[in-house]
């Protein structure tokens, strides 16, 4: 709305309805920039502006002029671009349909095209619509982009067998924590966080060295991964670490018999695990989410951003929940361990915080302040914000309740009740109105004690 849309004059020839890509850069930027609440507005230059145009021009929100122009977006004053229309007629459709009817018909038969063997009317379906009994696949050819998608659509199957029951249950009440946490937080759009799937893996862990090995030495065979069980294996750093990898203990804690040595092995291992990972535990589109619940956390409304993070995190995937439930009751041991150094430079507060901030939550819009302060609430609440919320659990016990229907009777009762009872209270206040004259008073009484004499006798108004 903010750029300027006019007739423009380049080479000597003239462009109409069309926009420039410098004016187009100054807007988004100035509107980044405006974006204080939702974004990290220092770390923002034109460059940025500049991709978020390149973007919008991918989504085919605008084109360039030249008719077989470049489709890289430039920051120029001499580009020029034009916005593509929301809505095509019916005459340019039929229009574009008769030039390449042609050229399509004859593939089709090559290509032995077939119409759907469902009896419809053909006016259901629009010249563009063509269906290929051949690659069980839809074929589009619209005015504006003339592709055909022959690969099928990616579509992600779950096991549902390898879900846990609880997660079953937890799957029904996503719905129910996402409407709870909405009136809490206000998003600006809900497509991010439903596009997250249920099922998300688990971060990758780091990959394993390739070792080459020649004909002559005998080949390794990779160690079972066995449950040790021993004096060590009882430590709570121990068993914390083993549920961070997967069930596995830290390669190389048998031969420890030194318990500051075991648990800086333990770190290292879990740190290890995670230190390749290019995601975060608590996805990336949940950051319209998260920066509220830190400017909660700012204003000192620690209860309701602890009601809004159990809420956060029972609305996460079933795997990086989990993930991330392991990982911060590890480091909160590691955290509250006085006698235990991982690191000889640092302290344990800073090392954790140095090695796990990204891994827990990162955005390329958020400085590391409000992940700090994100992450300092998840190390102190490590236990709490993973206990279901009291509505929630409501909920998970008795079951989703919805409205019953009332009789005819009791809803005339009831909305007789309640317009007495309004009557009643706008008769008290024009009473009690020092702004309303006298003369006004006395009128709107007359006409109320003619059209509700009951309203008016429960005022009990003297004369």
């Amino acid at each position: 709305m903010n750029v300027k849309v006019c007739r423009q004059r380049h080479f000597l020839k003239n462009y109409d309805e069309v926009f420039n890509g410098e004016d187009l850069v100054d807007s988004v930027y100035q509107f980044l920039k405006q974006c204080t609440s939702e974004l990290d507005v220092e770390r923002i230059h034109r460059s940025n502006a500049s991709k978020v145009c390149q973007v919008l021009m991918d989504k085919k929100f605008f084109e360039s002029v030249v008719p077989k122009g470049n489709q890289k977006f430039e920051d120029s004053s001499t580009k020029f671009y034009r916005f593509v229309q929301d809505q095509i007629t019916g005459e340019n459709v039929s229009k574009e349909y008769e030039e390449i009817k042609g050229p399509i018909l004859a593939e089709e038969e090559k290509e032995n095209i077939c119409m759907s063997p469902c009896n419809l009317d053909s006016s259901v379906f629009t010249p563009d619509a063509k269906f290929c009994s051949k690659r069980r696949s839809v074929r589009l050819k619209t005015p504006l982009l003339r592709v055909r998608d022959t690969k099928p659509s990616p579509v992600r199957f779950s096991k549902r067998s390898a879900r846990d029951p609880d997660e079953e249950a937890t799957f029904v009440l996503r719905d129910t924590a996402l409407a709870l946490l909405l009136q809490l937080v206000e998003v600006p759009m809900l497509e991010s966080l439903l596009s997250v799937p249920f099922d998300l893996p688990e971060l990758a862990e780091a990959p394993q060295p390739f070792i080459f090995e020649n004909d002559f030495t005998p080949r390794k065979i990779k160690p079972i991964n066995l449950d040790y069980r021993g004096p060590i294996a009882d430590l709570s750093w121990v068993k914390a670490a083993s549920h961070c990898l997967d069930g596995r203990h830290p390669v190389g804690i048998t031969g420890l018999w030194s318990l500051q040595a075991c648990k800086v092995l333990c770190y290292k291992s879990v740190v290890e695990r995670f230190s390749c990972s290019a995601e975060s535990l608590i996805p990336g589109e949940y950051f319209s989410i998260c920066i509220p619940i830190v400017q909660m956390l700012k204003n000192g409304q620690r209860k309701q951003a602890l009601y809004a993070l159990q809420l956060l995190v029972f609305h996460l995937p079933w795997k990086r929940r989990k993930q991330l439930q392991h990982l911060l009751y590890f480091l909160h041991l590691v955290v509250s361990d006085i006698f235990v150094s991982v690191d000889k430079k640092v302290t344990n507060y800073e090392a954790v915080l140095r090695d796990f901030l990204t891994i827990v939550f990162k955005h390329p819009l958020v400085s590391n302040e409000p992940q700090k302060i994100l992450f300092d609430f998840l190390l102190l609440k490590s236990e709490a914000v993973f206990n279901i919320p009291p509505s929630l659990q409501k909920v998970k016990e008795t079951g989703l309740q919805f409205c019953e229907k009332i009789s005819v009777e009791d809803l005339e009762t009831t909305s007789a009740k309640y317009t007495d009872k309004c009557l009643l209270d706008l008769a008290t206040s024009v009473a009690d109105s020092t702004d309303i004259k006298l003369a006004e008073k006395k009128l709107f009484l007359k006409k109320l004690k003619k059209h509700h004499p009951s309203a008016y006798q429960a005022c009990s108004f003297e004369e």
